[in-house]
């Protein structure tokens, strides 16, 4: 088939519009040429629509709409992170005479002590609170995380209170240091280096109409500053983020915190839209090296990673994954606060596609039974305490596909079908014809070679 015939089938046997007038000799040349023009302008407008609905696809597949949220059977109640500057004076002078035997009463005592208060206090964001210390060969090689566990160890009477509570909270390391939490996710913060979970309490769930109330009594010393994290239980603490809620549980007063909830659902069928034009991900859809789950926080902390290394050549003890990479000294984590390392750019981690977050309506601190200390009533004084009221929302925002893979290739469809009269027929036709001139003009080249090669034979017998 040569091409003159390719393309008179494609002319004559297609049901595109327009094209057989191409062919039709008893047409005035003119009006061959007016319908050459009309073919190119519908072919420009379909190929223009459909690039605008691709284009479309991908920047915006989604909206956000309002639904109510009456139908909800349940909803989580938020996960909690308790961080202390308790610290443990019998720990501290053990930790001082281990490491660099040294007793109350020597010189060198109390530039110790201090530098154990500031590393017991020390956040992602206070790296200068250590230059009082910086080039100092004595505190180069320790162990951060072991100094910081014996430190915040409590006494034989805090133990015997925490035995009493009902929240069961594992010990985590944190941005903010070494804490407490019940995240559902301890396994990325866990003090020990292995990637395992600690035991803690389940997550609790809070069913629509009902009251979610819950009591908590810090397990530290009366003397010592409770701050307390409020986040989605199956993420870990983000501090500095808007998705938690933060408060000071203030000695021997009654701190109460009315919560309620903003949450996030998605269609089943936004799953099936990719990664990149969805702009979300989904908790078993991570991307991340030392994450198996996916969550922005979890994002964020392996992109402090990723920087602090290629800053200073260190990962900061904040961090308890990627154990085979060298954890910061104090030289290396002043080299991150010259370099702004807190200022970490982390808005390219996606969000997820289904999130409730928390969101603080009013605290209160009052006073216990009227401003009036239960000191020398049962021997005791008022323990302080976090009083969580959630109240559930009415209203929630849901993930709907405006414009999912199906939708586009039916507006391509509808394109070419309007201007161009093209069909899935009509296009299969053309993709035949083609497919009829490659066979037959393969078979005719393979003929020919075969022919050559006889004649080449014969002559040279």
């Amino acid at each position: 088939m040569n091409c003159a015939t390719f393309v008179k089938r494609n002319v004559t046997e297609t049901g595109i519009h327009g094209l057989p007038y191409l062919m039709r000799k008893d047409l005035h040349w003119t009006e061959r040429l007016f319908w050459l023009g009309i073919i190119i302008a519908a072919t420009y407008y379909s190929i223009f629509l459909s690039l605008e609905q691709w284009k479309h696809f991908q920047e915006n597949p989604l909206v956000f709409a309002a639904e109510l949220t009456w139908d909800k059977k349940n909803f989580l109640y938020p996960g909690i992170t308790m961080c202390s500057d308790f610290r443990n004076a019998l720990m501290a002078e053990e930790i001082i005479m281990e490491l660099w035997q040294l007793t109350p009463n020597d010189t060198r005592y109390d530039y110790y002590s201090n530098f154990l208060q500031v590393l017991n206090v020390l956040q992602y964001d206070t790296l200068e609170t250590l230059l009082p210390y910086k080039n100092d060969s004595t505190l180069w090689g320790i162990d951060y995380i072991d100094i910081l566990t014996k430190l915040q160890t409590p006494d034989k009477s805090e133990v015997q209170i925490s035995e009493k509570k009902s929240i069961i909270f594992a010990p985590a390391i944190t941005e903010v240091g070494l804490c407490r939490t019940t995240s559902q996710l301890n396994k990325y913060t866990n003090p020990s280096g292995e990637i395992k979970s600690l035991e803690v309490s389940p997550v609790q769930y809070c069913l629509f109409m009902s009251i979610c109330f819950t009591k908590l009594f810090p397990e530290y010393s009366d003397e010592a500053e409770v701050f307390v994290y409020l986040h989605n239980p199956l993420d870990v603490v983000a501090p500095n983020d808007i998705t938690n809620v933060y408060q000071t549980a203030p000695q021997g007063r009654v701190l109460t915190v009315d919560l309620e909830i903003t949450a996030f659902s998605a269609e089943a069928q936004v799953r099936r839209i990719p990664i990149e034009y969805r702009k979300c991900r989904y908790p078993d859809e991570s991307n991340l090296k030392y994450f198996e789950t996916y969550s922005t926080a979890l994002c964020c902390m392996e992109h402090r990673i990723h920087r602090a290394m290629k800053l200073c050549n260190c990962k900061p003890h904040f961090y308890a994954v990627a154990a085979e990479l060298p954890t910061c000294t104090i030289d290396q984590l002043l080299c991150l606060q010259r370099h702004n390392w807190t200022q970490t750019n982390c808005t390219f981690c996606l969000q997820l596609c289904e999130y409730m977050f928390y969101v603080q309506l009013q605290q209160s601190i009052e006073q216990p039974m009227h401003g009036l200390q239960l000191e020398g009533v049962m021997g005791q004084k008022f323990e302080r305490t976090v009083n969580i009221q959630l109240n559930l929302p009415y209203r929630g925002i849901r993930r709907r596909v405006v414009f999912s893979f199906d939708e586009v290739v039916v507006s391509f469809g509808g394109a070419f079908g309007l201007f161009l009269g093209a069909s899935f027929i009509s296009t299969y036709t053309i993709i035949k014809i083609f497919g009829d001139f490659l066979v037959l003009n393969c078979l005719q080249f393979c003929r020919q070679q075969l022919r050559r090669r006889r004649r080449f034979r014969v002559r040279v017998i």
